[in-house]
């Protein structure tokens, strides 16, 4: 289940500071960090991330407010939510106590309802990922496989290019549109004008609770980015293999029960083959 926002022409306000705060002191965070990479032996850096702190409907536009927050906010907000369970597994009692402290804050506030009732949480960093799936005019859709590299979804099934909004696209005219040109050309060599993208909808998973933007875009053959993609060393970074589906493909892919789809990408999909 997912929570969805529909939005439509984007209004962004960069706030110069993040509601975001950490209920976490420096101390019990260093802890969590330490606990994080040990539980899922991985290095995790603490770059730069961008915030969706609101995203409010005026006037047929879609004023959204982004600050930056840092990955290990994300990490100890949103990700250690998720991943409660398997990190109570392995910690200390020092620890447990500070995850209990998070997960007892979350049910206080109650179940979320809506996109808005998240992002209205300030411990939770929320920050911002894209899900961009590519279609061509015959109706075939371009979808990838994570790898086990990446560090969250790794063997799951995706759309064409997913990626976290970073400090570069922040910075840019439209962070979505910026976010979305640029995982493609990282991943798959692939320049697409900021005019053939049209972000549609932000999107928060019942389970992960990160706000997803998704977009959409139609190029004239898909063999025009496949042909790019066996070429591209940046392709087989993140993912372990494509595949071309059609309406109906995508149709049995997800009644599948044994494939694994994350949630936005599930609710992405959806919307492709219910579109007009």
């Amino acid at each position: 289940m997912t929570y969805n926002n529909r939005i439509c022409k984007c209004i962004f306000q960069h706030n110069a500071a993040t509601p975001f705060r950490s209920i976490f002191s420096a101390s019990e965070s260093d802890d969590l960090i330490a606990l994080c990479k040990n539980v899922f032996n991985r290095s995790f850096t603490n770059g730069i991330g961008v915030r969706l702190d609101y995203c409010n409907q005026e006037n047929q536009a879609s004023i959204v407010g982004l600050s930056e927050v840092r990955f290990f906010d994300f990490l100890l907000s949103n990700f250690a939510l998720l991943n409660h369970e398997k990190l109570l597994l392995s910690a200390s009692a020092s620890q447990s106590r500070s995850l209990k402290r998070l997960k007892e804050r979350f049910a206080h506030d109650g179940n979320p309802d809506s996109v808005g009732s998240i992002l209205q949480r300030e411990y939770l960093a929320n920050t911002l990922a894209v899900s961009f799936l590519i279609s061509d005019h015959a109706g075939q859709f371009l979808l990838t496989k994570r790898n086990a590299t990446v560090g969250i979804s790794s063997g799951f099934v995706s759309v064409t290019v997913t990626g976290a909004i970073d400090d570069n696209d922040y910075s840019a005219e439209d962070p979505f549109r910026n976010c979305c040109q640029r995982e493609l050309l990282e991943e798959m060599d692939y320049n697409l004008d900021s005019c053939a993208i049209t972000p549609f909808m932000i999107v928060c998973g019942e389970k992960k609770l990160q706000p997803i933007v998704l977009a959409n875009a139609q190029v004239e053959s898909i063999s025009e980015i496949v042909e790019r993609i066996t070429a591209h060393k940046g392709f087989s970074l993140e993912n372990s293999g494509y595949a071309i589906y059609n309406r109906d493909d995508i149709s049995h892919l997800l009644a599948d029960g044994n494939v694994r789809i994350t949630e936005a990408a599930r609710t992405h999909l959806e919307s492709a083959i219910n579109a007009d």
